[in-house]
């Protein structure tokens, strides 16, 4: 018996596929909204975050509203990054329910 066969004998996941397929449906909504957001910021700044922040730095770009949208889309950034990994997780184990 495999090691993830073991585990999952002694921890059985408590849920089924179809549910599995609706959360990575939310998941997917949830990636598409954050990545519009930072396209938004991207197209509206003409460049990426790290570039936006090191302008920041320089006192190219005003700090005031500019420290707020950096927050903003690197939170954003963060949240799609965590999505990404919690889909694969989701994916994962939704194939071991197939």
């Amino acid at each position: 018996m495999t090691l993830t066969a073991q585990v999952l004998e002694k921890y059985p996941i408590q849920l089924d596929a179809r549910t599995l397929r609706v959360l990575l449906g939310d998941v997917n909504r949830e990636m598409q909204t954050y990545a519009d957001l930072i396209k938004r910021f991207e197209t509206q700044h003409g460049s990426d975050l790290a570039s936006f922040e090191a302008r920041l730095k320089r006192k190219e770009i005003a700090e005031h509203p500019g420290w707020e949208i950096a927050i903003e889309w690197g939170s954003a950034t963060d949240e799609l990054e965590k999505l990404k990994l919690i889909k694969r997780a989701l994916e994962w184990i939704l194939n071991f329910l197939n």
